[in-house]
């Protein structure tokens, strides 16, 4: 099965592919942060913003379900289990993962 990220009101055929979605967005925010030590961080958190869009809930959605999906608790989730090896670590998958929940305002 081909999850996608966005449909964009276009035919399916047009519709944006999540790991294209996910790998862009990694691609721009490294880009942005470029020479900064920001530059991993931001690939990390463009990495997982939209993870939970991988759910059959969030693909209805995109195909006119008339329902709710929280689709940004899923990667900051991720990002905290991933990267929590040591105190530092869990400091900046905090970090991480605030940014990640609030990219749609949520909170």
């Amino acid at each position: 099965m081909t999850y996608f990220a966005h449909s964009n009101g276009q035919d399916k055929n047009e519709w944006q592919t999540l790991k294209d979605h996910l790998f862009n967005t990694r691609e721009l925010a490294e880009t942005i942060c470029a020479g900064t030590t920001f530059a991993e961080f931001a690939g990390v958190a463009a990495l997982l913003h939209d993870i939970g869009k991988y759910s059959m809930a969030f693909q209805r959605k995109l195909d006119g379900a008339k329902i709710q999906v929280d689709h940004s608790t899923a990667g900051a989730k991720e990002v905290r289990r991933l990267f929590n090896n040591t105190p530092v670590e869990g400091i900046q998958a905090m970090l991480l993962a605030y940014c990640i929940a609030g990219h749609h305002g949520l909170l």
